[in-house]
């Protein structure tokens, strides 16, 4: 079934004026980055090995860091 949708897909681009086929790849291309894009998203997440902040984080222990911040940024 797939042989037999690109012969088809085949005989309608050749139907098909330069403006049409420049839009057809434009929308081939779009659709390859996107699938590309899905595919590889696992691939690139980031892991401490790769990402050394990734082992820092929770690393320091602070209180509300907003905590009475009008009176440090307008005085009392």
């Amino acid at each position: 079934m797939g042989v037999a949708l690109k012969q088809k897909l085949l005989a309608e681009l050749e139907r098909l004026s330069e403006e049409h086929l420049a839009e057809v790849l434009d929308f081939v291309n779009f659709l390859l980055f996107k699938e590309n894009k899905i595919t590889s998203k696992a691939e690139t997440l980031p892991t401490p090995e790769k990402d050394p902040l990734l082992n820092f984080i929770g690393g320091v222990s602070h209180g509300n860091l907003a905590k009475d911040i009008d009176k440090e940024v307008y005085g009392e």
